[in-house]
């Protein structure tokens, strides 16, 4: 499978200190980041930038989709490479060429 988007472990009493935990693919060249409300599962969330043009999200420890971006309506375009989302106030924000966009997945 390719795959541009890699969850490590990190286990510092194993003697292989970093393992590959999963592999998938961001859609795209944003920079992922993670976010966690103290309740809910940790999620890894990046931008498909100058790729599919959707917000996905992983669950953070095995890797398995939560959001795939949507509908077509919620495509967020012009989004440039290495772009990373921020999360306020209950909301997803991506900045894209003249435009921010708001999303509530």
């Amino acid at each position: 499978q390719s795959a541009d988007l890699v969850g490590v472990k990190l286990d510092p009493k194993a003697a292989q200190k970093m393992t590959v935990a999963w592999c998938q693919n961001a859609g795209g060249e944003g920079s992922p980041i993670i976010t966690y409300d103290g309740t809910s599962a940790a999620l890894v969330w990046a931008a498909g930038a100058s790729g599919d043009s959707k917000l996905h999200a992983w669950d953070l420890v095995s890797g398995t989709p939560v959001f795939t971006g949507g509908a077509t309506a919620d495509q967020i375009v012009n989004v440039r490479r290495f772009t990373s989302p921020i999360v306020a106030n209950g909301r997803i924000f991506v900045g894209g060429d003249n435009v921010l966009y708001a999303l509530k997945p």
